[in-house]
């Protein structure tokens, strides 16, 4: 199993902190989010290689990279598009490579404790999951909608009352949900010209002809930071 790390953007609404690190870079409790995260898919015994898809300060990401200790095997691809696509370009471009491989898919904003990614790599076999949390509603976040035990819909847009649970931006798709995937965003971005898009625009329509089940992480602790308040959130929780 190969995990996808997408961490191109420029983490806008963290400036000024963004100024002068990537998003992904940002400290939480004294480590930044991508060593949080590398720290945590190392306790997975099923990856064996983690692929970094950076843009924003592409150097910075490869630095650390370099010199953070990690059980996996891992390497940094570059978005030169990153200031004008969205996530769904970075995981278009990975998945270039790993269409047709079983892959965890995790944005670049997510910090979660080391049991989510093991769950998220081992439960539930050999079905395609989405980690989700039944317990909250964000509005900032993608919430999904379950019927008969598999996922039918995820988007920002679902209201509380229609969502079953918020994702935590942590996917795990078989080889023929990859490639269906690849094949979705290669129409979207080459086809239709739609380049700005996040990856959960393609994955909502793979949902139409794939089966893809829900796992409720909660109450193991995670925060996706999209901003200065959720910062704050995540050092209460990972300090």
């Amino acid at each position: 199993m190969k995990a996808i790390i997408l961490a191109a953007g420029m983490g806008s609404r963290l400036r000024p902190l963004t100024d002068s690190v990537p998003k992904c870079l940002v400290r939480v409790g004294g480590k930044p989010i991508l060593g949080h995260q590398l720290d945590s898919l190392s306790e997975c015994d099923v990856l064996d290689e983690i692929l970094i898809v950076a843009g924003y300060r592409y150097s910075d990401v490869c630095d650390f990279v370099q010199d953070h200790l990690t059980s996996v095997p891992t390497r940094v691809m570059m978005n030169d598009h990153y200031e004008t696509t969205n996530n769904m370009c970075s995981l278009g471009l990975a998945l270039e490579e790993l269409a047709g491989e079983t892959v965890l898919i995790l944005n670049g904003d997510v910090v979660f404790s080391p049991d989510v990614a093991v769950k998220a790599t081992t439960m539930l076999a050999p079905h395609s999951l989405i980690a989700c949390d039944s317990s909250v509603y964000y509005d900032e976040s993608m919430k999904i909608v379950v019927s008969n035990d598999r996922v039918v819909g995820i988007s920002k847009e679902i209201a509380e009352n229609g969502a079953s649970a918020v994702s935590i931006d942590l996917y795990r798709f078989s080889g023929d949900c990859s490639s269906e995937l690849s094949k979705i965003i290669r129409r979207t971005i080459w086809d239709m010209g739609m380049r700005n898009k996040w990856s959960e625009v393609a994955i909502d329509e793979m949902l139409g002809y794939r089966l893809v089940k829900p796992l409720d992480i909660s109450p193991s602790p995670w925060v996706e930071i999209d901003d200065l308040e959720d910062l704050r959130r995540a050092e209460q929780m990972f300090a």
